[in-house]
């Protein structure tokens, strides 16, 4: 099982869900968060940010994953129009 917090990343402002071993699917109507959680993945798991990875509005972010095996995490910061992040994907 993997475990992820999620703050201000995407339209996600504070989450953490759980995914299970296995094939896992998502399904929601639009604007429900599916692309959100996507971003997060991608983001702890060391995909590049822009300044669409942060939430608007927010000038730090996280997403912390937890698998049985390892424990990783990215920050994200926003100074003016660019997003850095940090952290051991």
């Amino acid at each position: 099982m993997w475990r992820l917090e999620v703050s201000n990343i995407a339209g996600i402002r504070n989450g953490e869900p759980i995914i299970n071993p296995g094939i896992n699917a998502v399904q929601a109507s639009n604007w429900q968060g599916k692309t959100s959680l996507v971003t997060a993945i991608r983001t702890v798991l060391g995909g590049s940010v822009t300044s669409a990875t942060l939430t608007d509005g927010a000038d730090t972010g996280y997403v912390q994953l937890q698998t049985p095996d390892q424990a990783c995490e990215r920050r994200l910061q926003r100074t003016g129009e660019t997003v850095t992040a940090d952290g051991e994907p």
